[in-house]
């Protein structure tokens, strides 16, 4: 995986792009991204009520713009988008790059991107950790019952970290798919294989679709830290 800012590039991941963007944008900068935005991503961005979302909206699409014009070989503001039946976007058919996907997550003061370029479908989640302090006791929301009953006994630090862990590869996962929320969080467990690896299936024990591969990491900015899942789903061979 290439991350183009902090942290150092993960090996375990080579084949998407990573890209993350810092909000630190200018007024006057802000204001140009905002002019490539179509009238459904200028909407979206009026609806946030504090301005410092509405920042992070528009530098993160404005960003996810620049990326993929550079890979078509046109002007950021010439690209269009569909979405499929749970919102996902992609680039309308008929652009130079047919095999190009993307997936995008912003949490306040910075987001994420992901890029591939070969068809297979990538899921990335951005979460501010500190948010999760208070969601212990909403766990069952997200977690299955196995996963509920892992964090008994945990310290409180180590507890919001596996919970910040949980909930950014589940929603990674299910952004991949295409579904995002609308795949119950409960119905999946995460398997954990060291600090930046894991898999993802349900928790009937049904097969899950064939993950090429996955990463999770914490990286920091403008004080705060986060936590940063990325998935990747296709049939194609596993990445090593």
């Amino acid at each position: 995986m290439n991350v183009l800012a902090q942290p150092p590039a993960p090996a375990v991941l080579p084949a998407p792009q990573v890209v993350l963007v810092p909000v630190c944008a200018t007024p006057s900068r802000l204001r140009q991204m905002a002019s490539w935005l179509d009238a459904d991503e200028a909407a979206r961005a009026s609806r946030f009520v504090h301005a410092a979302d509405q920042a992070v909206y528009v530098a993160s699409h404005a960003r996810l713009r620049e990326l993929l014009a550079h890979e078509c070989g046109c002007v950021p503001q010439e690209l269009r988008f569909v979405r499929g039946p749970f919102g996902k976007p992609a680039l309308c058919p008929g652009h130079a790059r047919p095999l190009l996907r993307f997936n995008l997550s912003h949490a306040r003061g910075c987001a994420v991107i992901a890029l591939t370029r070969d068809g297979s479908e990538p899921g990335v989640d951005i979460e501010a950790v500190e948010h999760f302090d208070a969601m212990h006791e909403a766990r069952s929301l997200f977690l299955s019952p196995a996963e509920c009953a892992a964090l008994a006994g945990m310290h409180p630090l180590h507890r919001r970290d596996r919970l910040a862990r949980s909930w950014t590869a589940k929603e990674a996962y299910t952004k991949a798919e295409g579904r995002g929320l609308a795949h119950g969080f409960p119905t999946l467990e995460v398997c954990f294989d060291g600090p930046e690896r894991f898999s993802v299936r349900p928790a009937d024990g049904t097969s899950a679709r064939p993950m090429r591969g996955t990463w999770s990491g914490t990286v920091a900015g403008q004080g705060t830290v986060y936590r940063v899942a990325v998935v990747v789903l296709g049939a194609a061979s596993p990445l090593a």
